[in-house]
C-alpha cells in the first residue's frame, strides 16, 4: 500500500492545470512521447520535465496521467511531495515496489534492506504485464534525514539518480519530474529524453489573472495586470498565483500600498514567498504566524485547525482566516491541512526553524500531540517520525517496539518507515529487536485473540521482508496456530496464514514443510472459485513448482500440465504467465528424459516472452539461460554458451552483479564450463562459480539449497583440480545446509553426501592422475591421505547408493553414480575384484537407462580398466580404457582429469 498523500496529491495537480494549459510545445511533446497522439509510438526512453518550482510539472504529470487512465493504462503516480521532509529516495523507490507486488501479484516479500531493495527493483519492473504509466514526481525533493543516533555521517541513499535503474523495460512508460540540477544532469547523461517545461506566455498569464481575479474588486485589474504583463519571474505559474493573492490580501486592507512594487524584485519563488510571508507579519504579527505555520512545516501528513489551535493557542477562526491567504501552497485533505509544495516548506523552515534545537523542540512539540491519537494508520504514519526527527531516541524505541504499532504500520504500507526507524535507532537486527515482545504475547493466555493473530502476522511479514526469514517463520507459525484455535482449520484467514506460512517455508528452503498448506490453499480456491479460475491455475503452478524442488517430478508435472492447459483455454497464449507456466511444466519433462520435449516447450517460452517483452527482459534471459541449459545436454554446446552469454550480459546490465539471477547465470556459464573445459578460454569457471556463491550468500544466506549447490558445484572444480582440502569444507558446509533445509532425502542431499564420501575416501592430492599407482591403504598413495578418512567415506557413500535405490529404482542414472563411487571406495580400499563388479553394475545401469554414451559411463569405464590392470588383467584393461578414451573424445572432455588418467592408463596397459 503506497502513501495515501499521492492521490490528494494528483487531485492537487490536476486542479491547478488550466493555469497552464497553454504551454504549447512542451504539451506536445510529452504526449508524443508517451504514445497519447494518433499514429505515434511511444518514447523507448524515459521522459524528465525539468522546470522551476511552480512551472507546472506537477499539474502537467497529473493531466498526463489522466489522458492515460482513459486509454485503460495501469497508471502509478507517485509524489516526493507526499512523503514528509527528510524522507530519501528508498521511500518512493519502495513505494512503487509494493504497488508492483500488489498489482501483479509478485509473491516475494519486498525487501525493506535500502541495498536489497536497490538490487531487487529492477527485477519487479521485469514482473509488469502490459503497459504500464510511472509517474515519479519532484524526485528532487528528495533528500537524507538527519544523521542517525550516535553517528556522525548521513548514509549513502543511492545518490541523486543511483537508485534509479538504468534500464526500463519497453513495456514501461517512466516520467520523471525534476528541477534544474544535479539529478536533471545525471539523468541528461543516461541520455534519458530532457523536456524542459515553459514559461507561461503573456496570452496564458492575462487568462489566469482574469481567471484568478473574475469576481474581485475592479479597481485591483490594473494592478494584477502589472503582475502579468512583468518581464519578472511572474512567467511562473506559481509565483504568478502568489502574487495574485498578495494583491487580493492586500486590497483587502485598508490603507495598504501596491503589492506590485515590493513583490517585483524577487529573482526566485523562494524570495516571493519570503517578502509574501513578511507582509503578512506586518498584519497578524510574526509569533502568530510562526506559531501557525512552524507546526506546519514540521508535519508529516498534515495538522487539523483545531490541533493547530491547541499547539499555537490562537483561535481557530483566526487561524482560518491566515490559512486562507495561503490557499495556493496548502493541501487539504479531509480535515488536515499541510504544505503542497517543498518550496514552499524550506521557506517556512529557513524562516520560522532557523536551528537544530528550534527544530527539534517543535517535533517534540507535535509528538506530545500525536501521542494521545487512537492506534491506527495517522499515528503510525506521524508519531515515530516525530521522535525520530526530535532526535528523542528512547522515546522512538518505546513508540515501535509494541507489536500492536508493527501491525498498524505495516497495514499500512510503513514497512519501509519501520525499518527506517530501526536503522536510526541503530538496530543491527529487526529480528532481535521483536524477540522479546513476541515470546511474551505467545506467552499469555489472552495471546488467542484474533488481534494478536494479526500483529503476529503483520510481524512476520515485516521480518521476512527484512530478511530475517527464519524468525519470520516462527511469527507466521504462530499466527497461524492462533487462527486455527480461533477460528478452526478451514476459515478463510487460516488458510491465508497457512498460505503466507508456506512462502516463508519455501524462502527458507524447507520444500517439504510447505507443501500442506500450499495444498490446502488450492483445494480452498477450487471449492470457491471452481476449477477455471486464474487464481487456481497461478496456485498450481505454485504447488508444481513445490513438488519440482523436492524431487517428485511426475507430480510436479502433472499440475503443471494442467496449469498450461488452462492458459491455453483461457486465450492467454501470448503471454508472460504462459511462457514462465510453459518454462515450469519443461522442468520435470527433463527430468524425465524426454530432453527434445522439454527443449521444445522452451523454446516456445523464449519465443513468447522475446515477443512480449523484448530481448533485454530478465524474465527473456531466464528462459534463454533454462534453454542453453537443455542445449548443453543435448550436445549444442556452442549454441549454449552463446545464449548463457545474452542472458548474464543483460542480468548484469539490468540487476547488477549481486542479484540472485546474475548469481543463476554466473553458475550456469560455470558449469558449462566444467563440462566443456574446451569452451572456457580463458580460465573463467572458477571465479564464475565464486561470483555466483557471493550472489547466493548475499541473496538467500549460507544454509539456503541454492547456496549450497553453488558451494557444492565450486568443491567439485577443486577437487577435479587436486586442490581437496579447499574442497572438503565446501562440500561439509553443503551437506549440513541440505540436510536442514530440503532434509536427508531429498536427492540434492544424496548427491552431495555421495560426494563428500568420495572426496574423503581419497588423499589430499589422491585423484584420478594417480591411478596407475598401486590401490590400498598401505601403498604409495598412503602418503598424501591427509584428508583421507575412509571409514566416514564408506558410511556415507553406502547411505547414498541406499538412498538413491529406495528413491529413483535400481535403474536410475542417479544410482548408477552412486554405485560409481563405491567403485571408487572399493579401489581405495584395496578391494580390486569389488571395485571391478561394481564398475560392471553401474555400466549396465548406463546401458539401461539410456544414457550409455555419456560421461559418467566413461568413467566408470575407466574405473574398470584401472581395476582390471591392478588385477592383472592387461589385455581387458586396455580395451576397456580405450573405449573410455572414445567417449571422453565424444562427449567433449579432452580436458577431463579423468581423461587425462584414461590417456596414462591406455600407455601402460596397451605397451
Amino acid at each position: 500500500m503506497a502513501h495515501p498523500n499521492h492521490n490528494d496529491h494528483e487531485a492537487f495537480g490536476a486542479a491547478r492545470w488550466p493555469q497552464y494549459r497553454e504551454q504549447g510545445s512542451t504539451f506536445r511533446r510529452v504526449r508524443a512521447n508517451l504514445g497519447l497522439v494518433p499514429g505515434c509510438a511511444p518514447s523507448r526512453l524515459p521522459t524528465v520535465l525539468v522546470g522551476d518550482e511552480g512551472s507546472g510539472k506537477s499539474a502537467l504529470s497529473a493531466y498526463l496521467a489522466h489522458e492515460c487512465r482513459k486509454e485503460g493504462s495501469d497508471i502509478f503516480v507517485l509524489h516526493a511531495e507526499a512523503y514528509p521532509a527528510g524522507s530519501g529516495p528508498l521511500a518512493m523507490l519502495h513505494d512503487v515496489a509494493h504497488r508492483i507486488a500488489q498489482r501483479y501479484r509478485v509473491h516475494e516479500p519486498v525487501p525493506d534492506n535500502p541495498e536489497q531493495l536497490v538490487r531487487a527493483f529492477p527485477q519487479l519492473l521485469a514482473c509488469v504485464q502490459g503497459p504500464l504509466l510511472l509517474v515519479l514526481d519532484g524526485l528532487d525533493h528528495l533528500s537524507l534525514p538527519a544523521a542517525p543516533h550516535g553517528s556522525e555521517a548521513v548514509p549513502d541513499a543511492g545518490g541523486m539518480a543511483g537508485w534509479l535503474p538504468a534500464y526500463i523495460p519497453p513495456n514501461i512508460r517512466l516520467l520523471v519530474s525534476t528541477r534544474p540540477g544535479e539529478l536533471s544532469h545525471e539523468l541528461a547523461a543516461r541520455e534519458w529524453e530532457i523536456v524542459e517545461v515553459e514559461l507561461l506566455d503573456l496570452d496564458a498569464r492575462r487568462a489566469l489573472a482574469m481567471q484568478r481575479i473574475a469576481g474581485a474588486n475592479p479597481a485591483i485589474g490594473a494592478e494584477v495586470a502589472r503582475l502579468a504583463e512583468s518581464d519578472g519571474i511572474f512567467g511562473n505559474g506559481m509565483a504568478l498565483g502568489t502574487g495574485i493573492s498578495e494583491v487580493l490580501r492586500l486590497s483587502a486592507m485598508e490603507g495598504r500600498g501596491s503589492a506590485f512594487e515590493y513583490l517585483k524584485d524577487a529573482a526566485n519563488p523562494e524570495e516571493l514567498l519570503d517578502l509574501v510571508l513578511g507582509s503578512m507579519e506586518a498584519d497578524y504579527g510574526r509569533p502568530t504566524l510562526e506559531s501557525v505555520l512552524a507546526p506546519l512545516a514540521s508535519t508529516r501528513a498534515g495538522l487539523a485547525v483545531e490541533e493547530l489551535s491547541r499547539l499555537s493557542r490562537i483561535d481557530a477562526d483566526r487561524i482560518n482566516h491566515l490559512l486562507s491567504w495561503l490557499d495556493l501552497h496548502l493541501q487539504r485533505r479531509g480535515s488536515l491541512i499541510r504544505c503542497s509544495d517543498g518550496t514552499f516548506r524550506s521557506v517556512l523552515v529557513q524562516r520560522y526553524l532557523p536551528d537544530e534545537e528550534t527544530r527539534r523542540a517543535q517535533h517534540r512539540a507535535v509528538a506530545g500531540l500525536m501521542e494521545h491519537l487512537p492506534p491506527g494508520e495517522r499515528r503510525g504514519r506521524e508519531l515515530p517520525w516525530q521522535w525520530m526527527m526530535a532526535g528523542a531516541w528512547e522515546q522512538l524505541r518505546e513508540c515501535v517496539t509494541p507489536l500492536e504499532m508493527v501491525h498498524h504500520m505495516v497495514a499500512n504500507g510503513m514497512q519501509y518507515d519501520l525499518l527506517h526507524y530501526l536503522h536510526w535507532l541503530g538496530e543491527a537486527s529487526a529480528a532481535a529487536m521483536y524477540e522479546q515482545e513476541a515470546a511474551a504475547l505467545a506467552r499469555k493466555k489472552s495471546g488467542s485473540r484474533p488481534c494478536h493473530a494479526e500483529w503476529l502476522a503483520s510481524l512476520a511479514m515485516f521480518l521476512s521482508a527484512s530478511g530475517a526469514l527464519q524468525a519470520a517463520e516462527q511469527a507466521m507459525r504462530n499466527a497461524a496456530a492462533v487462527r486455527v484455535r480461533l477460528l478452526g482449520p478451514e476459515h478463510p484467514d487460516t488458510l491465508a496464514a497457512h498460505a503466507q506460512h508456506a512462502t516463508l517455508l519455501v524462502d527458507c528452503g524447507a520444500y517439504e514443510q510447505a507443501e500442506t498448506p500450499t495444498r490446502q490453499v488450492l483445494d480452498a480456491q477450487i471449492a470457491a472459485l471452481g476449477e477455471e479460475h486464474p487464481d487456481v491455475t497461478e496456485s498450481r503452478c505454485n504447488l508444481g513448482y513445490l513438488l519440482f524442488r523436492r524431487g517428485e517430478y511426475a507430480a510436479a508435472r502433472s499440475h503443471l500440465e494442467r496449469a498450461c492447459k488452462q492458459i491455453v483455454a483461457s486465450g492467454a497464449t501470448d503471454t508472460m504467465k504462459h511462457a514462465m507456466a510453459l518454462k515450469l511444466l519443461a522442468m520435470p519433462v527433463r527430468d524425465a528424459g524426454r530432453l527434445p520435449e522439454a527443449c521444445g516447450i522452451l523454446e516456445e517460452a523464449v519465443r513468447i516472452a522475446t515477443r512480449v517483452m523484448g530481448s533485454k527482459h530478465p524474465e527473456v534471459a531466464l528462459l534463454k539461460t533454462e534453454h542453453a541449459t537443455l542445449l548443453h545436454v543435448c550436445g549444442n554446446h556452442e549454441a549454449a554458451k552463446d545464449l548463457l552469454i545474452e542472458a548474464l550480459a543483460v542480468r548484469e546490465e539490468v540487476l547488477g552483479p549481486l542479484h540472485i539471477e546474475t548469481g543463476h547465470s554466473y553458475n550456469n556459464l560455470a558449469q558449462l564450463y566444467v563440462e566443456c573445459p574446451e569452451l572456457d578460454t580463458e580460465g573463467c569457471a572458477e571465479d564464475y562459480y565464486r561470483c555466483a556463491l557471493n550472489a547466493h550468500v548475499v541473496a538467500l544466506g549460507d544454509d539456503h539449497p541454492d547456496s549450497a549447490v553453488i558451494r557444492q558445484n565450486l568443491g567439485k572444480l577443486l577437487r577435479d583440480a587436486g586442490r581437496c582440502e579447499e574442497a572438503l569444507p565446501l562440500f561439509r558446509t553443503a551437506l549440513r545446509a541440505f540436510q536442514v533445509s530440503v532434509g536427508q532425502r531429498h536427492k540434492d542431499t544424496v548427491i552431495c553426501m555421495g560426494n563428500l564420501g568420495e572426496l574423503l575416501c581419497m588423499g589430499r592430492a589422491v585423484f584420478e592422475q594417480y591411478g596407475v599407482e598401486p590401490p590400498g591403504e598401505g601403498s604409495a598413495p598412503d602418503d598424501r591421505s591427509v584428508i583421507a578418512k575412509r571409514d566416514e567415506a564408506r558410511v556415507l557413500l553406502e547411505r547414498a547408493y541406499e538412498l538413491m535405490l529406495e528413491l529413483f529404482g535400481e535403474n536410475d542414472p542417479g544410482t548408477a553414480n552412486a554405485v560409481n563411487r563405491l567403485v571408487q571406495l572399493a579401489f581405495f580400499l584395496g578391494d580390486l575384484r569389488k571395485s571391478d563388479r561394481l564398475a560392471g553394475e553401474a555400466l549396465r545401469i548406463y546401458e539401461e537407462s539410456g544414457v550409455a554414451m555419456r560421461r559418467p559411463a566413461a568413467v566408470a569405464l575407466y574405473r574398470k580398466a584401472r581395476a582390471r590392470y591392478w588385477m592383472g588383467d592387461r589385455e581387458e584393461a586396455c580395451r576397456l580404457a580405450l573405449r573410455a578414451c572414445e567417449l571422453f573424445q565424444a562427449n567433449g572432455s579432452g580436458r577431463d582429469p579423468y581423461a587425462a588418467a584414461t590417456a596414462r592408463l591406455v600407455q601402460a596397459a596397451c605397451r
